[in-house]
C-alpha cells in the first residue's frame, strides 16, 4: 500500500480546548454584571452574545437565582387531600369480605344505595379492589 494517501493523519486527534471560551454560568453572571451594574440593555446585551432577548432574561433569571443563595431550598410538597374518607373505603373492603364474588360495579350499587352523596365512581373502586 505504498503512496495511499490516508486522509485521516492530517486530523487531531485531540481537540485543543480554546481557553477564551467561557461557560454558560459565567455568560450568565457576566450578563448579569453588565446589566445591572453597567447599565446595558437586553438587546444589547443579545446583540453582544449573539443570542436572542429571551435566551439573555433566562441567563439573569438564573444569575439572580444563584446569587441570592448557594444551596437551593427545596420546593415544599404538598399531597392531595383525599376526596372521599377513610370510612367509605372501609365499608367498601366489608362489602367485598361479605361476599368475595362481588365485582365493583356490585359493590359500586350498593354503595350509591348506602352513601347517596358522596359516592365514589366505579373507576375509584375498581382501582382499590
Amino acid at each position: 500500500m505504498i503512496g495511499v494517501f490516508n486522509h485521516y493523519s492530517n486530523m487531531v486527534k485531540y481537540p485543543i480546548m480554546n481557553k477564551n471560551i467561557k461557560t454558560k454560568i459565567e455568560k450568565c453572571g457576566e450578563a448579569r454584571e453588565l446589566h445591572y451594574n453597567k447599565g446595558l440593555s437586553i438587546a444589547s446585551l443579545a446583540e453582544r452574545y449573539g443570542r436572542s432577548e429571551r435566551t439573555i432574561y433566562r441567563w439573569l433569571r438564573k444569575a439572580s437565582n444563584s446569587a441570592t443563595s448557594n444551596d437551593p431550598i427545596p420546593k415544599r410538597t404538598y399531597r392531595r387531600r383525599r376526596k372521599y374518607s377513610k370510612e367509605i373505603f372501609d365499608h367498601i373492603i366489608e362489602i367485598k369480605k361479605e361476599l368475595l364474588q362481588r365485582s365493583a360495579p356490585m359493590v359500586h350499587r350498593r354503595l350509591k344505595m348506602d352513601y347517596p352523596e358522596s359516592c365514589p365512581s366505579l373507576s375509584t373502586i375498581q382501582k382499590f379492589i
